[in-house]
């Protein structure tokens, strides 16, 4: 059950006057899928990661040591990811060679990091430290070019957040292709320059006139006795259409910020709340991750409109090769597939499914599947159990036995 506030139950419940309102958030850009991205540095440590930098994740995996006398034998540090396997499990970023002075100043020349990609738009920047840590940059410039002109700078000095973030939409920067982060001070002294995260997604929230029809189709319902139905894996799905204001969405409008970015398995999140009663606050609560599979706008219509569907529907456009395994439980054979789905799909390794323990109870004494997608295995699994598998409100994969009753804490 998703927690709601007091005044959430009155709202919801109201039939005369109540207010629904939506909102829709599109990530227009994927960096884990972007194969243009190359990152490159002047100055480096003998362990960073440069891919890091413009893989969409956000924070340290762990607050790791270094040899620059800040660290302490209390056990809360971690040695650093040093192959190429460990760093794609365990997020680190892009660490300097250079230590900075006793002002946390660096001099001249000052680490950078440059990140090319291919031509898009910049609607803002995104600058991530080092969380785990607590060290970001103080003073830094920013360079973005189309091609080889500068098109923008930006000097940042005095920040003294992880996050540095800034609007840059007033500038109308397309076709940004490269983008230079030179960073001349740090937060502390004789410390390296850390960055975890610079090429962000480009996301932008509709809402409010922004949307003129939203629709979410749940599969998973109960049969007419109330039971749940067994056997069966269900997707999601979500239709959005949104207000095609001065051409914007239109794909032969080279003048806006949305050129070229209308494309297939964009991620989409969707929210639906009601308008709490005697106060201005709309409380919302998620439908569900979402990618867009198909997309419908005209030249002279006023709307776009995506059709999208969870994140089942990703694994059933990736191949799984099934090895032969004797007294195999469910269990492990569902976390096997899944597990694998991540390593295709260039998954980070953060929490995305939830597994029944039930299945562990159920051993086949040989085990195979002839080469087929993710989730036609899944499901095979999940009608093997008798169960049920869907995707969350909260992006997780359940893979749930026959005998399931209660969900667990955080699913």
């Amino acid at each position: 059950m998703l927690p709601v506030s007091t005044d959430y139950p009155a709202a919801i419940r109201k039939r005369r006057d109540r207010i629904i309102r939506s909102r829709v958030e599109i990530t227009w850009t994927d960096p884990q899928t972007d194969q243009s991205i190359q990152v490159t540095s002047n100055d480096q440590a003998n362990i960073s990661w440069l891919n890091h930098v413009a893989d969409g994740r956000e924070e340290a995996s762990f607050k790791y040591l270094a040899t620059d006398g800040s660290c302490v034998s209390d056990g809360t540090y971690y040695t650093c990811p040093d192959t190429p396997e460990l760093a794609f499990y365990y997020q680190m970023g892009w660490w300097s060679g250079k230590v900075s002075d006793q002002n946390g100043e660096f001099s001249p020349p000052y680490p950078r990091i440059t990140i090319r990609m291919a031509p898009q738009t910049i609607l803002g920047l995104r600058i991530v430290g080092d969380s785990k840590r607590g060290e970001w940059p103080v003073d830094f410039d920013v360079y973005l070019y189309q091609g080889s002109q500068l098109a923008h700078v930006e000097q940042v000095t005095g920040n003294d957040k992880v996050i540095f973030e800034k609007s840059l939409y007033e500038y109308n920067l397309y076709d940004i292709s490269r983008m230079v982060i030179e960073v001349k001070k740090i937060s502390h002294p004789r410390r390296h320059a850390k960055i975890v995260e610079a090429f962000t997604s480009m996301k932008e929230i509709y809402e409010g006139r922004d949307i003129a029809y939203l629709s979410v189709l749940e599969e998973r319902e109960t049969s007419i006795d109330g039971s749940l139905p067994i056997g069966h894996m269900t997707s999601n799905e979500l239709v959005v259409q949104l207000i095609n204001l001065r051409d914007r969405f239109n794909p032969g409008n080279i003048f806006s910020a949305y050129h070229n970015l209308l494309k297939l398995n964009r991620k989409v999140r969707a929210w639906i709340g009601p308008k709490l009663l005697g106060r201005d606050v709309v409380e919302y609560k998620p439908m569900g991750t979402f990618w867009v599979k198909s997309i419908d706008v005209a030249e002279d219509s006023y709307y776009v409109t995506f059709t999208c569907q969870d994140m089942l529907q990703l694994l059933s456009d990736t191949e799984y090769n099934c090895p032969t395994v004797h007294n195999a439980n469910l269990y492990d054979q569902a976390v096997a597939v899944l597990e694998d789905a991540r390593t295709v799909l260039g998954l980070p390794n953060e929490e995305f499914y939830w597994v029944d323990p039930e299945l562990q109870d159920i051993v086949i004494e040989w085990f195979f599947l002839e080469t087929m997608s993710h989730r036609e295995a899944l499901r095979r699994i999940v009608e093997r159990a008798l169960g049920q598998g869907y995707v969350s409100r909260k992006n997780i994969i359940r893979v749930e036995g026959v005998n399931f009753i209660k969900l667990p804490e955080g699913s």
